[in-house]
């Protein structure tokens, strides 16, 4: 049950994206750097923010896309840059880990899986 119960790993980046790299091309490295998808349930949500770009991409893994479908995922990155664009990023940022978390309990959140939470939930910041 990778993340079920607080959300999500978050990468967030401040430099601009190289012209010629897709948003969610990083994304899939820094899932496949961090090693997210390396749990039992191939449950591992990563949100993905670049900061001087004024992009979010979420990207999960192939477990989490069987039962929730991208199209959940890009809206909620949607809301949440329009939330960013009207000055509300902190409360932005609360809600979307709140709805990820609300959304990964409803199909990962077993109490008794012996795998708990199998990542860790700490930002990492890219420089």
């Amino acid at each position: 049950m990778a993340n079920a119960v607080t959300a999500a790993n978050c990468a967030w980046s401040s430099n601009p994206l190289p012209g010629d790299t897709p948003l969610q091309t990083r994304a899939e490295r820094h899932f496949s750097t961090l090693g997210l998808w390396n749990t039992e349930d191939r449950s591992a949500v990563l949100i993905y923010l670049n900061l001087a770009a004024s992009q979010l991409h979420i990207l999960a893994d192939n477990g989490v896309l069987a039962v929730i479908p991208q199209n959940i995922w890009d809206d909620l990155a949607a809301r949440t840059l329009r939330q960013f664009k009207a000055g509300g990023e902190v409360a932005a940022l609360d809600s979307l880990i709140a709805d990820s978390a609300a959304l990964l309990r409803q199909h990962f959140g077993k109490p008794d899986d012996p795998h708990g939470n199998e990542l860790p939930d700490n930002p990492v910041i890219i420089e």
